[in-house]
C-alpha cells in the first residue's frame, strides 16, 4: 500500500513539472522566434516563463545584438500593413516579423524599440 502511495504522489508531482517544449510553445504564442525562446530558457531556467520573457526583452532591446536574421519567414502581407503604420522598410518589416514568428504587434514593438 506505500509503494502504490509513493508512485502516485511521484505521477502527481512529475505531472506537475513544465515540459521545456511546452515552455517554448508558450513563449513562441508570445510572438517570439523559436531560437530565442531557447536561448531564453537555457539562460534562465527552463521553468521561469517570466525570466525568460524578461531575457529575452533585455535581448531584443541590446544595441549591439548584431543584424537582424535573414527575413525569410516573415508574411509580406503583413510587412505591408508594418511599413503602412511603422513607416520603417520592407526588409526591416520582414526581420521583425521573422524575429516575432509574425505577430504584428510584437514587430511593431520590436521596431519601435519597445
Amino acid at each position: 500500500l506505500l509503494s502504490v502511495y509513493f508512485f502516485f504522489e511521484l505521477y502527481l508531482i512529475m505531472s506537475q513539472v513544465p515540459n521545456r517544449e511546452s515552455n517554448v510553445q508558450l513563449l513562441m504564442e508570445l510572438g517570439y522566434d523559436r531560437r530565442l525562446c531557447e536561448q531564453a530558457l537555457d539562460a534562465v531556467g527552463d521553468e521561469s516563463l517570466d525570466e525568460a520573457q524578461n531575457w529575452i526583452q533585455d535581448e531584443l532591446e541590446r544595441p549591439n545584438r548584431g543584424p537582424p536574421p535573414p527575413a525569410t519567414s516573415g508574411n509580406p502581407e503583413l510587412a505591408q500593413q508594418l511599413v503602412n503604420v511603422c513607416g520603417c522598410t520592407q526588409e526591416e518589416a520582414l526581420a521583425a516579423l521573422a524575429i516575432t514568428n509574425n505577430n504584428v504587434e510584437a514587430a511593431a514593438d520590436y521596431l519601435f524599440g519597445e
